[in-house]
């Protein structure tokens, strides 16, 4: 039997001994040579590849297929590496497979033990195999600029690096209706960080990006840079023109005060509506009485869809007293 490299051949020789149930244990490796044996004690099984002279083919040159020792259930070489190699194209075409499912699978195939915490590793060492690492990623940071200036023509792209320095490629002042919505979520991964984005309206009324930044922590002192790129990039001079819409991130509300100190500043209605129901306002009808009033357009129209609210549990409108219109 042949194979290409040293390496192919010990994965074979590692593939062989899992199917049988035998740990083995590697005696001698290098560029030319490889041999194993049994990792139990007193047990003849034993193998030895070389390359063959003038060619970089490997071959089995001694083989003793024989073991005195039992099939071992507990097999130290169905390790999260060797799994994560074996099922890659499984994470490949199903990154979102159930665990336990995965585990289970593992189990059968190898007719092994296999842990719940070594099925975990192997979907991140597989996804590290796919994708690469997420530490690694961050150096392609300019090559991604690139690409977004060549793709999108216009586009305003800022990097602020450890040491201070920034660097931003050319900007350019989009079309939209003056309305901004922002919001931010936690990144998950061994990297973290925070995700802000802004979103806004065009004349037809869809949804379309408009920035997002990745910053370490969510705190008002990065909001404030988010939206101090924002009014550079938009070129917002008169900002009580405009409206952000925003749920109660943490220094939000603190930052965009300092930044846009006239905007008119409202917040979401879907989270709004969480408080409101995890305070004990439930039901569909002061879900709907609620929205009612948040869609009003007059001070006429908001006080009537309030006491039709009222009607339906006199406690739900006192809840908004402490809280300003804007809300």
């Amino acid at each position: 039997m042949l194979f290409s490299s040293i390496k192919e051949c010990k994965l074979a020789i590692t593939n062989y001994s899992v199917r049988q149930g035998r740990p083995r244990k590697f005696m001698k490796q290098d560029k030319i040579r490889l041999s194993a044996k049994c990792k139990s004690e007193g047990c003849d099984w034993l193998i030895y590849a070389g390359k063959l002279g003038g060619e970089g083919s490997v071959q089995i040159k001694t083989f003793e297929d024989t073991h005195k020792c039992g099939f071992t259930y507990d097999n130290p070489l169905v390790n999260s590496g060797w799994v994560s190699r074996k099922y890659i194209e499984e994470f490949r075409t199903n990154p979102k497979v159930d665990m336990e499912y995965f585990r289970k699978t593992v189990m059968k195939d190898n007719k092994c033990s296999f842990s719940k915490k070594q099925t975990y590793r192997v979907r991140r060492k597989a996804m590290k195999f796919i994708h690469g690492s997420e530490i690694d990623q961050y150096s392609k940071l300019g090559a991604y600029m690139h690409e977004i200036q060549k793709s999108n023509p216009g586009s305003s792209i800022i990097s602020k690096i450890v040491d201070g320095s920034t660097s931003t490629p050319t900007q350019q002042q989009r079309f939209q209706r003056p309305l901004i919505r922002v919001d931010g979520t936690f990144l998950k991964g061994s990297v973290g960080g925070v995700l802000l984005i802004a979103v806004g309206l065009d004349a037809n009324n869809s949804i379309y990006p408009i920035a997002y930044v990745v910053t370490k922590v969510e705190n008002k002192e990065s909001w404030a840079w988010f939206f101090k790129l924002l009014k550079e990039d938009l070129k917002i001079e008169r900002d009580y023109e405009w409206t952000i819409m925003s749920d109660k991130q943490k220094g939000l509300i603190q930052a965009c005060d300092s930044v846009f100190p006239n905007v008119a500043h409202r917040f979401c209605v879907k989270h709004l509506h969480g408080n409101f129901s995890s305070a004990g306002f439930k039901g569909e009808g002061l879900r709907k009485a609620l929205w009612a009033a948040a869609k009003a357009t007059t001070a006429a129209e908001f006080a009537s869809r309030m006491e039709e609210m009222e009607a339906i549990d006199i406690h739900a409108t006192k809840w908004f007293d402490d809280k300003p219109l804007s809300q």
